[in-house]
């Protein structure tokens, strides 16, 4: 097993040991030895600085010991997923990540949802006035609120290929259910 997948699974080991109201050095290394982990706390206590410095815990000093809690990313939406997977799967994500979008909410892309997903520079085409007020007058009033009326809205050039869709959605559904770690990467299926 190579030393990253190992790294992958003692890392969200630890963030689901940890729970959401966080647990302290003492606590943690208790449960992890219950689940099999014998580690020094001197070594969890490092791991935990790493994973708070990288923000994915946060550090909380309650004397006469520190607690650490795992921090909810708050751009863990379909946005940030869909140009993440375009980084992985493509050598243009912006792209990409124009064409996932539009095949998975199955219209126009607005300007400040590939924003949101972190496009730089916007690669399709801007959809024609009456054609934007036809998609405004089509989508519920939730959906409508939240887009302001000066925001355009873009088609992609062309459609991706459907192994390309499947690459993307792949990648997307292995980063969401941090389960990356459990794919193979290469092609080989014998031992030489």
């Amino acid at each position: 097993m190579s030393k990253l997948l190992l790294q992958e699974d003692f890392k969200r080991t630890i963030l689901e040991t940890l729970g959401k109201e966080g647990k302290s050095i003492s606590a943690l290394a208790k449960d992890l030895e219950k689940s099999g982990y014998k580690i020094h706390r001197l070594i969890i206590t490092g791991y935990l600085r790493a994973l708070s410095d990288m923000q994915i815990v946060k550090e909380k000093d309650i004397p006469p010991s520190k607690v650490y809690t795992p921090i909810n990313s708050h751009d863990d939406n379909v946005y940030s997923r869909a140009y993440q997977a375009a980084k992985e799967t493509c050598a243009d994500p912006d792209k990409r990540t124009l064409q996932m979008l539009h095949s998975l909410l199955r219209r126009p892309v607005f300007e400040s949802e590939l924003r949101l997903a972190g496009v730089d520079i916007i690669k399709g085409k801007k959809i024609e006035p009456e054609h934007l007020m036809e998609l405004r007058t089509s989508m519920p009033k939730r959906l409508k609120m939240r887009f302001h009326a000066t925001d355009s809205a873009y088609m992609p050039d062309e459609e991706m290929s459907l192994e390309d869709y499947a690459r993307a959605l792949e990648a997307m559904t292995s980063s969401l259910t941090q389960s990356r770690h459990l794919v193979l990467d290469t092609k080989q299926s014998k031992l030489i």
